[in-house]
Protein backbone atom coordinates (compact mmCIF):
# COMPACT_ATOMS: atom_id res chain seq x y z
CA UNK A 1 0.00 0.00 0.00
CA UNK A 2 1.54 3.26 -0.85
CA UNK A 3 -0.32 6.34 1.39
CA UNK A 4 -0.46 9.72 -0.21
CA UNK A 5 1.50 12.33 1.19
CA UNK A 6 -1.30 13.74 3.35
CA UNK A 7 -2.34 10.14 4.71
CA UNK A 8 1.62 9.58 5.47
CA UNK A 9 1.90 13.06 7.34
CA UNK A 10 -0.94 11.84 9.21
CA UNK A 11 0.15 8.76 10.22
CA UNK A 12 3.55 9.72 11.58
CA UNK A 13 1.63 12.77 13.69
CA UNK A 14 -0.64 9.71 15.01
CA UNK A 15 2.55 8.05 16.27
CA UNK A 16 3.84 11.42 18.01
CA UNK A 17 6.35 12.54 15.23
CA UNK A 18 5.98 16.52 14.74
CA UNK A 19 4.88 16.06 10.94
CA UNK A 20 3.18 19.28 9.24
CA UNK A 21 -0.42 19.04 8.03
CA UNK A 22 -0.50 20.22 4.52
CA UNK A 23 -3.26 22.63 2.71
CA UNK A 24 -3.87 22.36 -0.52
CA UNK A 25 -4.40 24.45 -3.42
CA UNK A 26 -3.82 23.95 -6.92
CA UNK A 27 -4.31 28.03 -8.36
CA UNK A 28 -2.03 31.13 -7.18
CA UNK A 29 -5.40 33.02 -7.44
CA UNK A 30 -6.14 31.19 -3.41
CA UNK A 31 -2.98 31.22 -1.75
CA UNK A 32 -3.63 33.74 0.66
CA UNK A 33 -6.79 32.46 1.90
CA UNK A 34 -5.79 29.17 2.33
CA UNK A 35 -1.80 30.75 4.42
CA UNK A 36 -4.98 32.63 6.82
CA UNK A 37 -6.12 29.22 7.99
CA UNK A 38 -2.66 28.36 9.01
CA UNK A 39 -1.36 31.79 9.74
CA UNK A 40 2.03 33.61 8.33
CA UNK A 41 5.05 32.90 8.56
CA UNK A 42 4.27 29.80 6.02
CA UNK A 43 6.65 27.41 4.21
CA UNK A 44 5.58 26.68 0.60
CA UNK A 45 6.48 23.93 -1.31
CA UNK A 46 5.65 23.07 -4.68
CA UNK A 47 5.82 19.92 -7.14
CA UNK A 48 5.35 19.03 -10.55
CA UNK A 49 6.89 19.27 -14.05
CA UNK A 50 8.47 22.90 -13.55
CA UNK A 51 10.88 20.90 -10.81
CA UNK A 52 11.24 17.21 -11.85
CA UNK A 53 12.44 19.08 -15.83
CA UNK A 54 15.24 20.95 -13.19
CA UNK A 55 16.11 17.82 -11.75
CA UNK A 56 14.61 18.31 -8.06
CA UNK A 57 11.67 16.91 -6.71
CA UNK A 58 9.90 20.56 -6.02
CA UNK A 59 10.87 23.95 -4.71
CA UNK A 60 10.94 25.10 -0.67
CA UNK A 61 10.44 28.91 0.08
CA UNK A 62 9.02 31.37 3.02
CA UNK A 63 6.49 33.97 2.96
CA UNK A 64 5.97 36.61 5.92
CA UNK A 65 2.70 37.79 4.12
CA UNK A 66 -0.03 37.46 1.65
CA UNK A 67 1.69 39.93 -0.54
CA UNK A 68 5.33 37.68 -0.49
CA UNK A 69 3.49 34.77 -0.71
CA UNK A 70 2.08 35.59 -4.26
CA UNK A 71 5.47 36.68 -5.68
CA UNK A 72 7.59 33.84 -4.25
CA UNK A 73 4.51 31.96 -5.75
CA UNK A 74 4.55 33.27 -9.29
CA UNK A 75 8.51 33.22 -9.08
CA UNK A 76 8.65 29.29 -8.19
CA UNK A 77 5.56 28.43 -10.98
CA UNK A 78 5.43 30.86 -12.99
CA UNK A 79 2.31 32.48 -12.22
CA UNK A 80 0.40 30.45 -15.02
CA UNK A 81 1.01 26.74 -14.72
CA UNK A 82 -1.60 24.94 -14.74
CA UNK A 83 -2.71 22.87 -12.11
CA UNK A 84 -2.29 19.84 -14.15
CA UNK A 85 1.76 20.06 -14.34
CA UNK A 86 2.04 21.54 -10.85
CA UNK A 87 0.50 20.88 -7.42
CA UNK A 88 1.62 24.10 -4.91
CA UNK A 89 1.40 23.05 -1.06
CA UNK A 90 1.68 25.53 1.67
CA UNK A 91 3.09 23.68 5.26
CA UNK A 92 1.86 24.83 8.86
CA UNK A 93 5.41 24.08 9.78
CA UNK A 94 7.71 27.30 8.88
CA UNK A 95 11.52 27.59 8.78
CA UNK A 96 12.82 31.53 8.54
CA UNK A 97 16.54 30.00 8.30
CA UNK A 98 17.78 26.80 9.50
CA UNK A 99 18.59 24.04 7.05
CA UNK A 100 16.59 21.15 5.42
CA UNK A 101 17.37 17.37 4.56
CA UNK A 102 16.28 14.23 4.21
CA UNK A 103 16.12 10.74 5.59
CA UNK A 104 15.32 7.35 3.27
CA UNK A 105 14.78 3.86 4.37
CA UNK A 106 14.20 1.02 2.08
CA UNK A 107 14.55 -2.62 1.24
CA UNK A 108 17.48 -3.71 -1.50
CA UNK A 109 16.40 -6.26 -3.00
CA UNK A 110 18.85 -6.84 -5.26
CA UNK A 111 21.66 -6.64 -3.02
CA UNK A 112 18.99 -8.44 0.21
CA UNK A 113 20.14 -5.52 2.08
CA UNK A 114 17.85 -3.03 4.43
CA UNK A 115 19.38 0.44 3.74
CA UNK A 116 19.18 3.68 5.37
CA UNK A 117 20.52 7.00 4.03
CA UNK A 118 20.30 10.21 5.41
CA UNK A 119 21.52 13.47 3.27
CA UNK A 120 20.45 16.44 1.09
CA UNK A 121 16.79 17.17 0.08
CA UNK A 122 15.66 16.68 -3.09
CA UNK A 123 13.80 20.12 -3.21
CA UNK A 124 15.72 23.60 -4.16
CA UNK A 125 15.67 25.85 -1.87
CA UNK A 126 14.59 29.61 -2.84
CA UNK A 127 15.35 31.11 0.81
CA UNK A 128 18.76 32.09 1.25
CA UNK A 129 18.45 32.15 4.99
CA UNK A 130 17.64 28.04 4.27
CA UNK A 131 20.41 25.43 3.71
CA UNK A 132 20.30 21.61 2.57
CA UNK A 133 22.67 19.31 3.98
CA UNK A 134 25.62 18.62 1.76
CA UNK A 135 26.52 14.94 2.54
CA UNK A 136 24.84 11.72 1.99
CA UNK A 137 25.72 8.61 4.38
CA UNK A 138 24.35 5.73 3.82
CA UNK A 139 24.21 2.86 6.36
CA UNK A 140 23.70 -0.64 5.62
CA UNK A 141 21.06 -1.99 8.58
CA UNK A 142 20.91 -5.58 10.53
CA UNK A 143 17.21 -6.36 10.54
CA UNK A 144 17.53 -8.39 13.35
CA UNK A 145 19.71 -5.75 15.52
CA UNK A 146 17.87 -2.43 16.83
CA UNK A 147 19.33 0.38 15.49
CA UNK A 148 21.85 2.13 18.21
CA UNK A 149 21.33 5.73 19.30
CA UNK A 150 25.43 6.03 19.13
CA UNK A 151 24.81 5.17 15.36
CA UNK A 152 22.37 7.24 14.37
CA UNK A 153 24.61 9.99 16.12
CA UNK A 154 27.60 8.87 13.98
CA UNK A 155 25.40 9.55 11.09
CA UNK A 156 24.10 12.55 11.39
CA UNK A 157 27.74 13.74 12.21
CA UNK A 158 29.08 12.37 8.90
CA UNK A 159 26.04 14.17 6.98
CA UNK A 160 27.13 17.13 8.63
CA UNK A 161 23.90 18.26 10.52
CA UNK A 162 24.82 21.24 12.62
CA UNK A 163 25.57 20.79 15.94
CA UNK A 164 22.36 22.22 17.41
CA UNK A 165 20.21 19.26 15.82
CA UNK A 166 22.76 16.41 16.49
CA UNK A 167 20.73 15.28 19.51
CA UNK A 168 17.05 15.97 18.24
CA UNK A 169 18.08 15.05 14.31
CA UNK A 170 19.88 11.46 16.02
CA UNK A 171 16.23 10.79 17.70
CA UNK A 172 14.49 11.28 14.57
CA UNK A 173 16.67 8.35 12.79
CA UNK A 174 16.02 6.15 15.84
CA UNK A 175 12.31 7.05 15.67
CA UNK A 176 11.73 6.37 12.03
CA UNK A 177 14.00 3.11 11.95
CA UNK A 178 12.17 1.72 14.96
CA UNK A 179 9.05 2.47 12.85
CA UNK A 180 9.96 1.22 9.24
CA UNK A 181 10.57 -2.61 10.83
CA UNK A 182 7.56 -2.42 13.06
CA UNK A 183 4.74 -1.50 10.59
CA UNK A 184 6.37 -3.97 7.62
CA UNK A 185 7.40 -0.69 5.19
CA UNK A 186 8.96 -1.25 2.00
CA UNK A 187 10.38 2.59 1.15
CA UNK A 188 10.01 5.19 4.05
CA UNK A 189 11.20 8.66 2.68
CA UNK A 190 10.65 11.60 4.75
CA UNK A 191 11.60 14.68 2.23
CA UNK A 192 12.00 17.59 3.38
CA UNK A 193 12.72 17.38 6.92
CA UNK A 194 13.39 20.79 8.15
CA UNK A 195 16.01 21.84 11.28
CA UNK A 196 15.40 25.21 12.58
CA UNK A 197 18.02 27.46 13.75
CA UNK A 198 16.59 26.61 17.37
CA UNK A 199 16.59 23.23 16.87
CA UNK A 200 13.42 22.18 16.31
CA UNK A 201 12.71 19.58 13.78
CA UNK A 202 9.14 19.18 11.67
CA UNK A 203 8.57 16.89 9.17
CA UNK A 204 7.64 18.38 6.15
CA UNK A 205 7.15 15.76 4.04
CA UNK A 206 6.68 12.03 3.40
CA UNK A 207 6.21 9.14 0.67
CA UNK A 208 5.48 5.85 2.36
CA UNK A 209 4.88 2.06 1.21
CA UNK A 210 3.45 -0.59 3.44
CA UNK A 211 4.12 -4.16 2.51
CA UNK A 212 0.56 -5.59 1.79
CA UNK A 213 0.58 -9.02 3.06
CA UNK A 214 2.03 -7.13 6.39
CA UNK A 215 -0.93 -5.37 6.59
CA UNK A 216 -3.31 -7.65 8.80
CA UNK A 217 -0.89 -6.89 11.43
CA UNK A 218 -1.92 -3.05 11.77
CA UNK A 219 -5.87 -2.61 11.97
CA UNK A 220 -4.84 0.83 13.74
CA UNK A 221 -3.10 2.12 10.42
CA UNK A 222 -6.62 3.22 8.80
CA UNK A 223 -5.73 4.49 5.33
CA UNK A 224 -7.16 4.55 1.14
CA UNK A 225 -4.03 4.61 0.06
CA UNK A 226 -2.94 2.99 -3.48
CA UNK A 227 -2.55 -0.85 -3.34
CA UNK A 228 0.83 -2.08 -4.48
CA UNK A 229 0.61 -4.48 -7.32
CA UNK A 230 -1.98 -5.54 -9.45
CA UNK A 231 -5.56 -4.63 -9.27
CA UNK A 232 -6.60 -8.34 -8.61
CA UNK A 233 -4.44 -8.28 -5.81
CA UNK A 234 -6.24 -5.88 -4.35
CA UNK A 235 -10.09 -7.04 -5.61
CA UNK A 236 -8.93 -10.01 -3.78
CA UNK A 237 -7.29 -8.88 -0.25
CA UNK A 238 -10.77 -7.05 -0.05
CA UNK A 239 -12.41 -10.18 -0.02
CA UNK A 240 -9.66 -12.53 2.09
CA UNK A 241 -8.25 -13.74 -0.25
CA UNK A 242 -4.64 -14.40 -1.13
CA UNK A 243 -3.89 -14.01 -5.50
CA UNK A 244 -0.51 -13.21 -6.02
CA UNK A 245 0.55 -12.89 -10.13
CA UNK A 246 3.06 -15.24 -11.11
CA UNK A 247 3.08 -14.03 -14.75
CA UNK A 248 2.44 -17.28 -16.55
CA UNK A 249 -0.36 -18.40 -19.03
CA UNK A 250 -2.52 -21.13 -16.67
CA UNK A 251 -5.08 -19.69 -14.83
CA UNK A 252 -4.90 -21.59 -11.84
CA UNK A 253 -8.49 -22.24 -9.71
CA UNK A 254 -7.86 -23.89 -6.99
CA UNK A 255 -8.58 -23.71 -2.70
CA UNK A 256 -5.84 -24.15 0.01
CA UNK A 257 -2.86 -22.78 0.27
CA UNK A 258 -0.78 -26.17 0.59
CA UNK A 259 -3.06 -27.77 -2.07
CA UNK A 260 -2.33 -24.37 -4.50
CA UNK A 261 1.56 -24.90 -3.72
CA UNK A 262 1.53 -27.97 -4.88
CA UNK A 263 -0.07 -27.64 -7.90
CA UNK A 264 2.00 -24.76 -8.76
CA UNK A 265 4.94 -26.81 -8.46
CA UNK A 266 3.25 -29.57 -10.67
CA UNK A 267 2.60 -27.30 -13.59
CA UNK A 268 6.17 -26.43 -13.57
CA UNK A 269 7.15 -30.13 -13.54
CA UNK A 270 4.79 -30.64 -16.29
CA UNK A 271 6.57 -27.73 -18.44
CA UNK A 272 3.86 -25.54 -18.05
CA UNK A 273 3.49 -21.67 -16.33
CA UNK A 274 1.18 -20.99 -14.29
CA UNK A 275 -0.15 -17.33 -13.99
CA UNK A 276 -1.50 -17.09 -10.49
CA UNK A 277 -1.29 -18.16 -6.88
CA UNK A 278 -4.89 -18.76 -5.37
CA UNK A 279 -5.82 -19.33 -1.54
CA UNK A 280 -8.67 -18.58 0.31
CA UNK A 281 -6.92 -17.75 3.96
CA UNK A 282 -9.46 -19.96 6.43
CA UNK A 283 -12.46 -21.97 5.04
CA UNK A 284 -14.14 -22.07 1.37
CA UNK A 285 -17.52 -21.62 1.71
CA UNK A 286 -19.93 -21.34 -1.06
CA UNK A 287 -19.31 -17.22 -1.48
CA UNK A 288 -15.86 -17.48 -1.69
CA UNK A 289 -15.71 -20.49 -4.02
CA UNK A 290 -17.84 -17.89 -6.22
CA UNK A 291 -15.28 -15.39 -5.43
CA UNK A 292 -12.50 -17.26 -6.32
CA UNK A 293 -13.90 -18.40 -9.83
CA UNK A 294 -14.87 -14.79 -10.58
CA UNK A 295 -10.88 -13.99 -10.01
CA UNK A 296 -9.93 -16.12 -11.87
CA UNK A 297 -12.54 -15.83 -14.91
CA UNK A 298 -11.72 -11.95 -14.10
CA UNK A 299 -7.72 -12.18 -14.83
CA UNK A 300 -8.96 -14.76 -17.94
CA UNK A 301 -11.05 -12.31 -19.72
CA UNK A 302 -8.29 -9.18 -19.15
CA UNK A 303 -5.40 -11.00 -19.88
CA UNK A 304 -4.35 -12.05 -23.82
CA UNK A 305 -1.56 -14.64 -22.17
CA UNK A 306 -3.98 -16.54 -20.88
CA UNK A 307 -4.20 -19.64 -22.81
CA UNK A 308 -5.80 -22.49 -20.46
CA UNK A 309 -7.91 -22.56 -17.17
CA UNK A 310 -6.63 -25.31 -14.75
CA UNK A 311 -9.53 -25.74 -12.04
CA UNK A 312 -8.47 -27.97 -9.28
CA UNK A 313 -10.12 -29.12 -5.98
CA UNK A 314 -9.97 -31.22 -3.31
CA UNK A 315 -12.64 -31.63 -0.64
CA UNK A 316 -13.45 -33.33 2.26
CA UNK A 317 -15.56 -31.81 4.32
CA UNK A 318 -17.22 -28.74 2.42
CA UNK A 319 -20.48 -30.58 0.28
CA UNK A 320 -19.59 -31.07 -3.27
CA UNK A 321 -23.26 -30.56 -4.82
CA UNK A 322 -23.36 -27.09 -3.88
CA UNK A 323 -19.37 -26.25 -4.60
CA UNK A 324 -20.20 -28.02 -8.36
CA UNK A 325 -23.50 -25.83 -8.61
CA UNK A 326 -21.26 -22.54 -7.96
CA UNK A 327 -18.81 -23.16 -10.44
CA UNK A 328 -21.23 -24.56 -13.50
CA UNK A 329 -23.99 -20.69 -12.62
CA UNK A 330 -20.57 -19.18 -12.57
CA UNK A 331 -18.86 -20.45 -16.13
CA UNK A 332 -22.50 -20.76 -17.71
CA UNK A 333 -22.88 -16.94 -16.80
CA UNK A 334 -19.64 -15.84 -17.88
CA UNK A 335 -18.40 -17.80 -19.97
CA UNK A 336 -14.11 -17.36 -21.05
CA UNK A 337 -12.35 -17.90 -24.30
CA UNK A 338 -9.50 -20.20 -23.12
CA UNK A 339 -11.13 -23.79 -22.54
CA UNK A 340 -11.32 -25.03 -18.91
CA UNK A 341 -9.44 -28.51 -17.62
CA UNK A 342 -10.37 -29.92 -14.35
CA UNK A 343 -9.91 -32.35 -11.55
CA UNK A 344 -12.25 -32.63 -8.47
CA UNK A 345 -11.24 -35.09 -5.35
CA UNK A 346 -13.37 -35.50 -3.19
CA UNK A 347 -14.33 -37.92 0.24
CA UNK A 348 -16.30 -37.76 3.51
CA UNK A 349 -18.77 -35.58 3.87
CA UNK A 350 -18.41 -33.82 0.42
CA UNK A 351 -19.99 -37.19 -1.15
CA UNK A 352 -23.19 -37.01 0.99
CA UNK A 353 -25.91 -37.11 -1.44
CA UNK A 354 -24.21 -36.67 -4.63
CA UNK A 355 -21.10 -38.65 -6.38
CA UNK A 356 -18.31 -37.76 -8.50
CA UNK A 357 -19.59 -39.16 -11.31
CA UNK A 358 -22.84 -36.90 -11.30
CA UNK A 359 -20.13 -33.81 -10.31
CA UNK A 360 -18.09 -34.73 -13.37
CA UNK A 361 -21.84 -35.12 -15.61
CA UNK A 362 -22.29 -31.37 -14.73
CA UNK A 363 -19.01 -29.40 -15.50
CA UNK A 364 -18.66 -31.58 -18.91
CA UNK A 365 -21.94 -29.98 -19.92
CA UNK A 366 -20.73 -26.69 -19.28
CA UNK A 367 -17.68 -27.11 -21.29
CA UNK A 368 -15.69 -28.26 -18.62
CA UNK A 369 -12.77 -30.92 -19.86
CA UNK A 370 -13.06 -33.06 -16.83
CA UNK A 371 -9.86 -35.15 -16.08
CA UNK A 372 -10.18 -37.98 -13.32
CA UNK A 373 -6.69 -37.85 -12.60
CA UNK A 374 -4.77 -34.68 -11.52
CA UNK A 375 -1.68 -35.60 -13.44
CA UNK A 376 -3.56 -35.99 -16.77
CA UNK A 377 -5.04 -32.74 -16.17
CA UNK A 378 -2.17 -30.80 -15.88
CA UNK A 379 -0.74 -32.31 -18.63
CA UNK A 380 -3.61 -31.07 -20.67
CA UNK A 381 -3.68 -27.81 -19.73
CA UNK A 382 0.21 -27.59 -20.77
CA UNK A 383 -0.55 -28.85 -23.98
CA UNK A 384 -3.70 -26.39 -24.58
CA UNK A 385 -1.21 -23.65 -23.77
CA UNK A 386 0.89 -24.40 -26.40
CA UNK A 387 3.62 -26.01 -24.44
CA UNK A 388 5.05 -29.37 -25.15
CA UNK A 389 5.64 -30.35 -21.34
CA UNK A 390 6.32 -34.04 -19.80
CA UNK A 391 3.89 -36.60 -20.47
CA UNK A 392 1.61 -38.03 -17.10
CA UNK A 393 2.01 -41.60 -16.49
CA UNK A 394 -1.45 -43.38 -17.17
CA UNK A 395 -2.25 -44.95 -14.42
CA UNK A 396 -6.18 -43.93 -14.41
CA UNK A 397 -8.65 -46.84 -14.20
CA UNK A 398 -10.88 -45.47 -16.46
CA UNK A 399 -8.31 -44.44 -19.08
CA UNK A 400 -7.02 -47.86 -19.28
CA UNK A 401 -10.23 -49.83 -19.74
CA UNK A 402 -10.88 -47.22 -22.39
CA UNK A 403 -8.20 -48.29 -24.37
Amino acid sequence: MILSESEALTFLAGVGLRAAKPVLFDSVELPEDRAETIAFPVMIKTTGAAALESGRHGFLSYAGDAGDLRRKLERMTGGTTPASRTCQRILENCIADGWVFSIDFFVDNARGLSIMTIGPSSFSIAESGVQSLSRQVEFVRDPLQPLRRYQALAMAKKAAVPAVGLRQVSDLIVQLDTLFFAKDCLRMTIDPISLGSDGKISIAGCWLELDDDGLFRHPDIQMKGTASGEPLEAKARAQGITYVELGGDIAILSAGAGATMGLVDMVHHFGGRPANFIDTMGGASIETIRNLANLVLDKAGTDPSIKVILMVMHLSATPLQPVVETFVQTITTRPPRQPIVGFLQAGGGALLNYSLTEAHSSLRKCGVQVESDLSLAIEKAVRLSGREGKRAVRTDPEIISSS
